[in-house]
């Protein structure tokens, strides 16, 4: 199957693993859905800064797919744990709550692809005008920051694939 998202990223299958703190804060969820052809990802922002740099070591000995890294912007430790993916040379970076445009250049250097999680209309377009490569959108129901407005994913997919160009995760 192709689509705008595999072709992108280099998946097989247009799937992503959500990063949930703590549940795939580790390696093994990351790899396991990697190697099948998904998008993997993990989640940084609850993770001390040794544990991050051991698990994306652990995810690079167990796969050679692609994978994903979620850093919260406005986490305390954002530019340590940056500092941490950039040195590890992700190739995906999937961020939230925050502004990308600071960190693109440096991880485009890499051939990083950026993707950037919204919660708006508004957001997806800051996020496409900052120039980041995709979009992950998530509506109310969404687990980790939900939008004030209470719109639910489905009726804000709609709205921002209408808005934007990008390619878009629901």
């Amino acid at each position: 199957m192709k689509t705008r998202i595999t072709e992108l990223l280099g998946i097989r299958y247009p799937v992503f693993q959500a990063a949930m703190s703590w549940a795939s804060s580790n390696a093994p969820l990351v790899v396991a859905v990697s190697n099948a052809g998904a998008m993997g990802v993990i989640a940084g922002g609850p993770m001390r800064p040794d544990s991050f740099r051991k698990a994306l070591a652990d995810i690079k000995a167990g796969t050679d797919k692609p994978y994903g890294v979620n850093i919260p912007l406005t986490n305390p430790r954002a530019a340590e744990l940056l500092d941490i993916a950039y040195e590890a040379r992700i190739p995906v970076m999937v961020a939230s709550q925050g502004g990308p445009r600071a960190h693109l250049a440096r991880f485009r250097a890499i051939g990083t692809k950026w993707l950037h999680v919204v919660a708006s209309v508004e957001h997806a377009l800051k996020a496409e005008a900052a120039g980041v490569d995709a979009l992950v959108v998530d509506g109310m129901e969404a687990g980790g920051h939900p939008p004030p407005s209470e719109v639910t994913t489905l009726v804000l997919v709609r709205r921002v694939v209408k808005a934007v160009r990008l390619p878009v995760v629901a």
